[in-house]
């Protein structure tokens, strides 16, 4: 796979802006209800959840025990420990869920300590009768080497403090490359294997890049690009008969159109932001803590959890919830706006300022709200949310074509069926969201034309490679 220039240089350091709201999620539902806003998180409920005891302290390093090992081991997860015994023959009865964890510390010393400590917030939860947990992060601090891991239910000695984290069938993988699809492909399917469930979660954390993809391994100098996910999630549903109930990202950017449809054949749901972030991780502690409680009091269905995965995302400026059962409908109707977005009669001009007053991303209320305001510009403002695209094209008065309105309105009125329910915050220019961008630029194309080539069946089968050709380079 060819490698993106500057995608690896847009490191932005986490920033903690203090706890966000969050709002009331259940899992009593049985089907999803779409809708077609997103909630406002200054308009959000507050929830009642089970506290974090006070000892709990941002510095406590908590206590971590590999394998059976009998002595503590005051390291974090990015330390050596022991490596695994011999994988069973016979794998356990399937739990309710398994969540599997695939952190890339490889991206920046930053989101090496991010994702580590997150983790650890999970560890500090554990699997039970209920639910498995299991990880593989890397560290850019380590020279690239991974572990992976089962992260087993905590032993309790008291308080949070004292409570000693316990990782099971703990491997130490060496350097590995964390941008590479056949290294995703090998963690979900010793995963799955190992610790079959009913349902499962995937949640991929790092450096999110919209149609360029995600997850830099500045070491290898290598990313995951949409193409290379959708390859190694198809092997992965070939060889386990099961589809991934969710898959979520906690990285910057990646809730567009190109990352669904490279999703949409193995994946049921999608969890992710339209916009970059300026906090820290996920809280993971909240995600497994708020699993593993609800579990217990009733089954935790995909809605259940999909709206637990939403809260987690404390420090995201904007998050949805996808349903990519509907993708294949979505991808007719694009194609269907290709074709008369290319084949119109109307000045590009006009097209043009329609794309413009579109909402668009990397807002620089968002971007000045971090450690280089000047990161994460291009090509991240061009990406612009596909409703507000659509309905730029359908209510201008300067557009007469009807059957360029006509196709924009049919991907409109079948939203509710991919979207089901986002949060976003009040004051940062992210007031005409939807849940999924796409690529839609006016200017400057021609300086990503290759790299977005690489997202070949989504462009074949939409033909939006074309549209980016025409409206987004200078010439244009």
């Amino acid at each position: 796979m060819s490698i993106i220039g500057n995608f690896f240089q847009n490191s932005v350091p986490g920033i903690d802006f203090g706890q966000s709201k969050k709002k009331a999620a259940t899992d009593k539902q049985t089907d999803i209800e779409p809708s077609d806003q997103f909630i406002p998180r200054d308009n959000q409920t507050e929830e009642k959840a089970v506290k974090r005891e006070e000892t709990k302290e941002k510095n406590t390093e908590p206590v971590i025990r590999k394998d059976n090992q009998t002595e503590k081991n005051t390291v974090s997860v990015a330390d050596k420990g022991n490596t695994s015994e011999e994988v069973s023959s016979s794998p356990p009865a399937p739990k309710e869920w398994t969540v599997l964890f695939f952190a890339n510390g490889n991206c920046d010393p930053t989101m090496d300590y991010e994702l580590t400590r997150a983790i650890e917030g999970a560890g500090l939860i554990g699997s039970d009768k209920n639910i498995n947990f299991a990880a593989q992060i890397s560290h850019i601090k380590n020279d690239g080497a991974a572990n992976r891991f089962y992260i087993d239910k905590p032993e309790i000695k008291g308080k949070h403090r004292d409570r000693e984290i316990k990782l099971k069938d703990y491997e130490e993988l060496g350097k590995t490359n964390m941008g590479d699809g056949e290294t995703l492909k090998n963690f979900l399917l010793w995963g799955m294997k190992k610790y079959p469930a009913k349902h499962y979660m995937v949640l991929m954390g790092g450096h999110g890049g919209a149609f360029l993809g995600c997850l830099p391994d500045n070491i290898a100098k290598d990313h995951l690009d949409n193409e290379e996910i959708a390859g190694a999630l198809k092997e992965v549903t070939r060889e386990t008969g099961q589809k991934l109930d969710i898959m979520a990202f906690d990285a910057c950017f990646m809730a567009c159109a190109e990352t669904a449809f490279a999703l949409k054949d193995s994946v049921d749901y999608m969890v992710g932001p339209e916009e970059m972030n300026y906090g820290n991780s996920w809280n993971y502690w909240a995600l497994a803590e708020k699993m593993t409680y609800r579990a217990s009091q009733s089954e935790l269905t995909v809605p259940g959890v999909m709206d637990i995965a939403l809260e987690a995302q404390e420090h995201f400026t904007l998050k949805a919830e996808l349903n990519l059962k509907n993708m294949p409908e979505l991808v007719q109707l694009l194609k269907n706006f290709s074709e008369k977005l290319i084949n119109t009669q109307t000045p590009p001009g006009i097209i043009k300022k329609a794309f413009r007053k579109a909402q668009h991303f990397s807002q620089g209320a968002i971007r000045n709200q971090t450690a280089d305001p000047n990161a994460h510009v291009k090509p991240y403002e061009d990406m612009r949310d596909l409703i507000s695209l659509t309905r730029q094209i359908k209510n201008s008065q300067e557009i007469k074509d009807e059957e360029l309105k006509k196709a924009a309105n049919s991907i409109e009125q079948m939203w509710g069926k991919i979207f089901i329910k986002g949060f976003t915050t009040d004051g940062l220019g992210l007031d005409d969201c939807h849940g999924m961008a796409i690529y839609a630029p006016v200017k400057g194309a021609e300086y990503y034309i290759k790299d977005y080539q690489e997202n070949t069946l989504f462009n074949k089968e939409t033909g939006w490679l074309e549209v980016v050709k025409k409206y987004g380079t200078e010439n244009s």
